[in-house]
């Protein structure tokens, strides 16, 4: 149709003699188009040149754009061909693992969400199902006990909210509830166990999960229709953010159609996943008013958030629980000013630190420095010790490897409380780990080939047989009280888990509330707040940042 893609020089093909088909086209666009020019301008960048558009009625404007180059597989005019497959492959959401072929969400498909939320909460879910299987009705004594029990933990629950009935009672009856949900819950995992028991009832148990399931699908498709984002679920409820009329009147229409009861909350959610949440509730008698970033954490749960209050003796913390207090607080802090936005959002390292240092508490230096303390032990079964070195020259490149120099080591005991503190604090040190480590068969089988020996490093010799391990037949052999360990594993030195070798750490292992106060505010004056502000900004970047 044209000759020459410049503007200036662009002009209209010469139609050949034997074309008369060409010749009419020349004709038609010379007709709507005088200027060559023009028509240049109109023409597609080369990257839509293969794009088609349809007409489609189901799309904007009643066109639909189709991409060629996802549905061509050759695109040359001599040779144009269609796909046969896709042009990428579907992105693999759920791989499985080799060792079980057990599932789980790919980590680069996870995602944070934040908002205002209705929080359906299906009232004693799994007992009441059961109840209205009749799972445990006795036809021999003619009794339901399940049920019994379930209606004893209700009747509890309405004493306790009695108005003016006395403390002691309230713990009385708060014992007796929770005993009576303890057997209800410990009734379902009897029932569906892999021995005989008394009330084994496997098909049933299963049964009453998948119909529990099913039902949560249905009220949050219900809603869903109704225009709701469901952020979350857990066992026994959903997360919805949806106007509270529309959502409190689809949640009775579904509740009525199930026999279930629910009972609506509204609240403020941060959720990774099921495990991993914070849920943010206005304090008692606040108003309406009061803006998130005021209001109460209501609970908190995974590993990097459940002890945002402090240490906890059910949670085995690998990290400070000061990360977890500030982490929570950030969360809050950027979600309630930004929304669900901001986290996708690089971390905000001011914030981080002021949260940081706003955790310590000169009135409380004991729960100060609990808040700050990383536990470090030891461990037999797989023959790992931590042990203390003099701390790492300032400012050497080579502090952060593995293979940096370690000088003056010394052996710790089993269960360690250690502290981050500013280099040239006195009598910090630098931490490492000596062990028995297993090699993988393929590395042991290329050592057998080569007739290479296990590593054997001098320091970690050391730490181990303080620990009453022999490295060797030899040392063995001098001390039989000692334990012989296995000749494939390499005995040799690494970092410790979450704690670098180049940080000044301080050991103590005293009683905090029978230490001295004046050595206590010592310590905590001391701790290294910019390295706690990094732990929490790789945490949240690491578990809860959004990809942008």
């Amino acid at each position: 149709m044209l000759l020459g893609s410049d503007p200036e020089k662009v002009k209209y093909r010469k139609a050949k003699k034997d074309d008369p088909e060409q010749a009419e086209q020349l004709a038609r666009a010379q007709a709507q188009v005088p200027d060559a020019a023009m028509l240049l301008a109109t023409q597609r960048p080369d990257a839509q040149a293969l794009d088609v558009a349809i007409a489609d009625s189901m799309s904007p404007g009643g066109v639909r754009v189709i991409t060629g180059k996802l549905v061509l597989a050759k695109s040359t005019a001599t040779a144009a061909e269609y796909r046969t497959e896709p042009a990428k492959q579907a992105p693999e959401l759920f791989p499985a693992k080799k060792t079980d072929a057990s599932t789980k969400l790919h980590p680069r498909y996870s995602h944070t969400s934040a908002g205002l939320v209705t929080h359906e909460d299906f009232t004693s879910y799994y007992p009441n199902l059961l109840r209205n299987m009749r799972a445990f009705w006795n036809p021999e004594l003619g009794e339901d006990r399940y049920a019994t029990i379930f209606f004893d933990k209700e009747r509890y629950g309405k004493e306790m909210k009695q108005p003016g009935i006395s403390a002691e009672l309230k713990t009385r009856l708060n014992t007796l509830r929770n005993g009576t949900k303890l057997i209800l819950n410990a009734a379902s995992g009897a029932g569906d166990a892999s021995h005989k028991t008394p009330i084994r009832m496997n098909n049933v148990i299963i049964s009453m999960r998948i119909i529990g399931q099913l039902f949560s699908w249905r009220i949050g498709q219900a809603q869903t229709l109704a225009g709701a984002r469901i952020i979350s679920t857990n066992t026994d409820g959903l997360y919805s953010i949806l106007d509270p009329e529309i959502n409190n009147r689809v949640l009775a229409e579904q509740a009525e159609l199930i026999g279930v009861d629910i009972e609506p909350e509204a609240m403020f959610l941060i959720s990774k996943d099921s495990n991993n949440r914070l849920e943010l509730l206005p304090p008692s008698g606040a108003s309406e008013d009061l803006p998130v970033a005021q209001w109460e954490i209501h609970s908190a749960g995974g590993g990097t958030l459940a002890c945002h209050a402090g240490p906890r003796p059910d949670k085995a913390l690998a990290h400070p629980a000061v990360i977890d207090h500030a982490l929570a607080r950030y969360l809050q802090a950027v979600t309630a000013a930004r929304g669900e936005g901001a986290l996708s959002e690089p971390f905000d390292a001011v914030l981080g630190r002021k949260l940081i240092d706003e955790a310590r508490d000169p009135e409380n230096p004991v729960r100060t420095a609990l808040m700050f303390q990383t536990m470090v032990t030891a461990s037999r079964g797989s023959i790992t010790y931590p042990f203390a070195a003099d701390p790492m020259p300032i400012g050497d490149e080579e502090s952060s490897n593995e293979n940096a120099a370690i000088t003056n080591p010394r052996p710790l005991q089993m269960v360690n409380r250690a502290f981050v503190v500013q280099a040239g604090t006195q009598d910090a040190v630098s931490l490492h780990n000596a062990g028995a480590w297993k090699v993988a068969p393929a590395v042991q089988a290329k050592r057998r080939e080569n007739a290479e020996s296990p590593a054997r490093d001098e320091i970690a010799k050391s730490i181990l047989a303080h620990h009453g391990w022999a490295s060797d037949s030899w040392a063995y052999a001098q001390n039989q009280k000692m334990r012989l360990i296995p000749e494939d594993q390499d005995v040799t030195t690494r970092r410790i888990n979450g704690i670098d070798p180049s940080w000044s750490m301080i050991i103590c292992n005293e009683d905090l509330h029978a230490m001295d106060v004046s050595r206590l505010a010592g310590l905590i004056s001391s701790l290294n707040l910019e390295v706690y502000t990094q732990m929490l900004g790789e945490t949240f970047t690491k578990n809860w940042m959004n990809a942008a």
